[in-house]
């Protein structure tokens, strides 16, 4: 529901008192200086579900504090990225350092996904256990495709063991190939090669299947 507040007084005046009570002082100075009827929205923290940062591996285009401030602009105070950096996220040690540097010098909170296959090439399952304890939240192979489908299903019962989410994008590279676009009009007209959408389907019904069979969680 939207309430417009004709009114010229600050918008703090507005909030109740419990919301009042828990801004920091910066917080409160910048909402006593907007006026409430200036039509403008105030949210909670958003959240970036998969955000692909440039550091770790390509630092030329941006880094933890460049991309964090970025995000941070723009309300976006929680980004979760996926494990295909380069090196790809897969030692549990490692990470402190990245959620601390993001909070640091982006002041954003990382949430990391780490790879769910060593190496994320889709043969055998990564160190699962130390990524949990290096504070992972849940564990991905992000679009690198899985050996076969036992692979995929050894890899879920495994994270099941450590109550690890699992995210999934769904492609069936067989079918998406090397294409970069939705295929269709769009696609052909800019000469892009295209993506037939049963590619997401097909990886989307297997992906049930076998989260249906360990009633695993996940998220897609």
């Amino acid at each position: 529901m939207t309430t417009m507040l004709n009114t010229d007084a600050p918008i703090l005046n507005h909030l109740p008192q419990s919301f009042k009570d828990s801004l920091s002082s910066a917080a409160t100075d910048k909402l006593a200086s907007l006026e409430a009827g200036r039509e403008m929205w105030l949210l909670p923290p958003l959240v970036d579900l998969c955000a692909r940062l440039r550091e770790p591996g390509q630092q030329q285009h941006g880094t933890l504090e460049s991309e964090g401030r970025a995000a941070r602009a723009n309300g976006f105070l929680h980004v979760v990225i996926p494990p295909d950096t380069n090196p790809i996220l897969e030692n549990g040690s490692l990470l402190k350092g990245l959620r601390e540097r993001a909070l640091g010098d982006g002041g954003i909170y990382l949430h990391i996904l780490g790879a769910l296959t060593a190496g994320l090439e889709g043969e055998r399952p990564s160190n699962i256990a130390g990524l949990k304890k290096g504070g992972c939240i849940a564990v991905s192979n992000a679009r690198r495709p899985f050996r076969n489908d036992l692979v995929l299903l050894r890899t879920l019962e495994y994270a099941a063991t450590f109550n690890m989410k699992v995210f999934f994008y769904p492609d069936e590279p067989s079918l998406s190939g090397d294409g970069v676009a939705h295929e269709g009009y769009i696609a052909s007209y800019h000469g892009l090669q295209g993506i037939p959408w049963i590619a997401e389907t097909v990886a989307l019904s297997t992906q049930l299947l076998m989260v249906g069979r360990n009633g695993h969680r996940c998220s897609l």
